[in-house]
């Protein structure tokens, strides 16, 4: 399993709307996102609305249930289903045995940690950089000190 998740950007039907695809390895599913949706029976100001798809493990298991999913919304073009379906075969991660409804959580988890764990090590390289420049300035320091 890589450490990132590929998105892919895809055209909506409806201008104001944006959506991006992408294969769940965590979860064995294709995901979608689709930002800036009207639901009837939602009061939400324009922009704020997301809605998801394939949250659950499993719901999703091709591209073609994926564009079914979003069809009313969004479409899915010739090459990013390639690429999706490509994605999903070099996947070799183990399905989650459950997964919250609704929530696309696991997939965020495994950013967040992914993401602190590199910038913990950015940290700390960080840390060994300045150590190493302070021992340099203390070195050169101790050379003019003596030999001027």
């Amino acid at each position: 399993m890589t450490d990132t998740i590929r998105r892919y950007v895809i055209p909506c039907l409806y201008p104001r709307l944006s959506a991006m695809v992408w294969w769940n390895a965590v979860g064995q599913t294709y995901t979608a996102r689709i930002d800036n949706m009207q639901v009837d029976g939602v009061d939400a100001p324009e922009g704020t609305l997301t809605v998801w798809f394939g949250t659950r493990a499993g719901e999703l298991p091709t591209v073609d249930a994926l564009q079914t999913a979003i069809g009313a919304n969004a479409v899915i073009p010739p090459a990013v289903r390639a690429t999706l379906q490509r994605d999903a075969a070099v996947s070799v991660a183990e399905p989650l045995a459950s997964w919250p409804a609704g929530q696309p959580s696991g997939e965020l988890i495994a950013e967040l940690l992914t993401a602190d764990q590199d910038l913990a090590q950015g940290r700390a390289a960080l840390r060994g950089l300045l150590l190493l420049v302070g021992l340099l300035v203390v070195a050169v320091a101790v050379v003019v000190m003596v030999g001027g």
